[in-house]
């Protein structure tokens, strides 16, 4: 019985954080890109949050191959 009134809690910021309007929107008329190859490599990546004591991601590695590749 105790987890009802979280569980209300959690679908109500739940619901907040859906219903918010984002702030980056797509272009009327974007650029079409054909003919893509490569590939993605990330090396010691971190990411934080201003004001944050740790951060999100720390020191993260990966490769992003092509389809197929």
């Amino acid at each position: 019985l105790m987890a009802y009134p979280q569980a209300a809690v959690s679908a109500a910021r739940v619901k907040e954080v859906l219903d918010c309007e984002f702030s980056i929107q797509d272009k009327e008329n974007p650029a079409t890109l054909e003919n893509i190859s490569g590939r993605i490599e990330f090396k010691d990546v971190s990411f934080g949050y201003s004001g944050a004591e740790i951060p999100v991601l720390e020191r993260l590695n990966f490769v992003a191959e092509p389809a197929g590749a």
